[in-house]
Parts: C-alpha cells; sequence; structure tokens
C-alpha cells in the first residue's frame, strides 16, 4: 500500500519575518547589555593558592584543641594537617586540598579533592546524552557549555565588578536563551515560537520578583555570601535574590515551551488544516499535565535543596509554615513561587503562539490558491 508521506508544518513567510522583527529588539539589547555591562578586574578577599596533598598517615586521637576537640590529624608528605569535626575522617592515599597559612606556615584543610569522581559522574552523563539523544544531545551539551561560559565567564565576574545584579541577569538570561535554544533545536520558526514564549515567562517572573522582593524586604544580610558580598563588593541583596530567579527560571521555562510547540508542531503535522483554536485546545490538553508535573518538580527541588534546614526547623520545635516566611528560607519560596508563576503563564502563551504561526502557513497558501 502506498503511504502518502505527510507534509511538515511551516510558518508562512510573513509570520517568520514578523517573529524575527519581534526578537531583534531583545537580541540588541542583549548585545549592548554585554558590552555595557563587560567585566572589568575583580579583587580577591584571599590571595593565597589552593593545592592537592595526598594523605599519607591518620591520627584521629592527636588533635585535643579546645576549639575543636573532634578534629583529626592528617600527615601529608612533610605537611601536618588539621582537620576540622565537621569533615568526614580522610584514608591513607585520599586527596585533600589544603592551603598554606597567612602566620607561620600554617597548612589549612579546605576540603577533598574530589575532581575525579565529578569528572567520572559527568563523562557517564556526557556518554548517557550522546547515546539517547544523538546529535541533538551533542548539540545540547555544546548549548550547555556555552550557558556555563556566559555564566562563569561574564555573569558572576560582571555582577562582582559592580554592575547591576538585576541588569546582569537579564542580559545573561536572554544570551544564554539565544545561543542554547537555536543551537539545541536549530534556527527555524518553531524554535523562534518557543523563545518567544520563553522570554516571556522570564519576563512575568522577573517582574514579580522585583515586585515581592521589595514587598517581602528579601535584602537582608541572611547568610555568610551575602554578607561577604555586600560588605566587601558594596552588591545589594535583593538585586542578588532577583537575578537568581532570572537564571533559575530559565531551564525550566525553556522546556516547557519546547515541549508545548513540539506538540502543537505534531499536531498540525497529523491533522493538516486545523484550526488556531482546535491547535491550541488540543496541546493544552498535554500542557495542563505538564503544568502539574513540572510544578511538583520546581517545588519538590526546593525541598531537596533544603532538606538539612527543613529538618533542623522541626527539630527545634519551631512551626514550620512560620519558619518559611523568615530569612533565607522566605528568599527560596518567593524564588519558587514566582518561577512558578512564569512557569504557568508561559505554557499558554507558548502554545498559542505555536497554534498562530504552524496555522499561517496554510492560510497563505489558501489565499495564493484564490
Amino acid at each position: 500500500m502506498h503511504v502518502i508521506p505527510q507534509r511538515q508544518p511551516s510558518a508562512s513567510k510573513y509570520v517568520w519575518a514578523l517573529m524575527l522583527v519581534a526578537l531583534a529588539p531583545f537580541a540588541l539589547l542583549t548585545v549592548v547589555g554585554v558590552i555595557a555591562y563587560w567585566p572589568h578586574h575583580v579583587k580577591n578577599t584571599d590571595d593565597r593558592d589552593i593545592y592537592t596533598v595526598t594523605v599519607t598517615a591518620v591520627d584521629a586521637g592527636a588533635c585535643q584543641e579546645a576549639v575543636t576537640p573532634s578534629c583529626v590529624t592528617v600527615k601529608a608528605g612533610d605537611n601536618v594537617v588539621k582537620l576540622p569535626k565537621e569533615a568526614s575522617i580522610p584514608e591513607v592515599s585520599d586527596s585533600v586540598r589544603v592551603v598554606d597559612g597567612h602566620a607561620g606556615g600554617e597548612v589549612v584543610f579546605i576540603d577533598y579533592d574530589r575532581r575525579v569522581p565529578l569528572g567520572v559522574l559527568s563523562a557517564i552523563y556526557v556518554v548517557a546524552i550522546l547515546v539517547v539523544a544523538g546529535l541533538r544531545g551533542a548539540r545540547a551539551l555544546i548549548g550547555l557549555s556555552i550557558a556555563m561560559v556566559v555564566i562563569v565567564g561574564f555573569m558572576l565576574p560582571s555582577i562582582l565588578s559592580g554592575h547591576s545584579a538585576i541588569g546582569v541577569g537579564l542580559t545573561s538570561s536572554t544570551a544564554i536563551l539565544f545561543s542554547v535554544l537555536y543551537l539545541a533545536h536549530g534556527f527555524n520558526a518553531r524554535t523562534t515560537a518557543a523563545l518567544i514564549g520563553t522570554l516571556a515567562g522570564v519576563a512575568i517572573s522577573g517582574v514579580l520578583a522585583v515586585i515581592w522582593t521589595r514587598w517581602a524586604h528579601l535584602g537582608g544580610l541572611y547568610t555568610d555570601a551575602l554578607y561577604i558580598l555586600n560588605t566587601y563588593y558594596g552588591l545589594s541583596a535583593s538585586d542578588i535574590v532577583i537575578c537568581g530567579v532570572l537564571i533559575s527560571g530559565i531551564g525550566v521555562l525553556n522546556d516547557v515551551a519546547i515541549t508545548q510547540v513540539a506538540t502543537v508542531w505534531e499536531l498540525a503535522r497529523t491533522a493538516p488544516g486545523s484550526s488556531v483554536r482546535s491547535l491550541f485546545t488540543s496541546a493544552m490538553r498535554i500542557g495542563r499535565d505538564h503544568i502539574a508535573s513540572t510544578v511538583y518538580t520546581v517545588v519538590f527541588a526546593f525541598v531537596g535543596s533544603s532538606l538539612a534546614v527543613l529538618l533542623v526547623t522541626l527539630t527545634s520545635g519551631a512551626n514550620l509554615f512560620t519558619q518559611l516566611t523568615l530569612g533565607e528560607m522566605s528568599a527560596h519560596v518567593v524564588l519558587t513561587l514566582v518561577t512558578s508563576i512564569g512557569l504557568v503563564c508561559a505554557i499558554p502563551l507558548s502554545t498559542l503562539i505555536a497554534a498562530f504561526v504552524v496555522t499561517s502557513d496554510d492560510e497563505a497558501r489558501v489565499k495564493a490558491s484564490d
């Protein structure tokens, strides 16, 4: 039996050009932002060198100072390193990271050297992606590498240089989205529709983050990290919270937007001539399930990352829901909620944009045949 191949959905030239025109200001502002916020020299609070030594002997009873009564003395070559009680006891041949102290040449323990186990795990991750996703997975990994370059090479040093954390966060978010989406999914109408929906979700999350960060007074120095950044670099804690919301939201927003647009494209392929309304309605049946599962993901990620704090809160006998409104925990709650709201808004927006885009070519063909 002869099977007639189905025509792949596409967008009309007019709509395709219109989407590119709509994205042009974002691309231009991103370039301007990179130039304006380009980082300059960042001062270091600690100029000591960190290096790796190998443990040659372990003595758990040779360190009895009152300050760290449970510490362990580790001999690494000619150096004697005292481990704090918080560190797990090493074994002979383990590698640890140490730093020379400022006084008396004392060697101070930093942490274990985990480069090998983390490197092996990363290699397994890369192989798994390549085996399952193939070429598209390879492009996604390249996009991820570009995103990390943007974050480590531009965003973080730019904020430390004294530039606006909100402006840098917006610039970094859009730069990452442009590069990651087009690299992983190709430069086409489908990816562009997903990009517009993702940018809309990021914008909604950003606006809500600004409003609730100010309203909930999340500018306090609740952690040692925020205290250091405010004291030594003069950075605003509330701006850092907002920047964190922008960056944390792009991953999940990108995921839901791409999925919804791909759903619309597949529906249009299997049912040519469908209307915008029918495509939107059908795709949103899937979108509602996607909203439910992704909201769970965001909340569970919050619980997992804050598990130790939540456990300590319960052991203190304090009311858990009251503690969630205090200090650093309240910032995590705001981040989770505004990201979830942006996600919920991005799904119908992406679906609607995709439905209009994918039907535009059918309409253009009908007009051309009249």
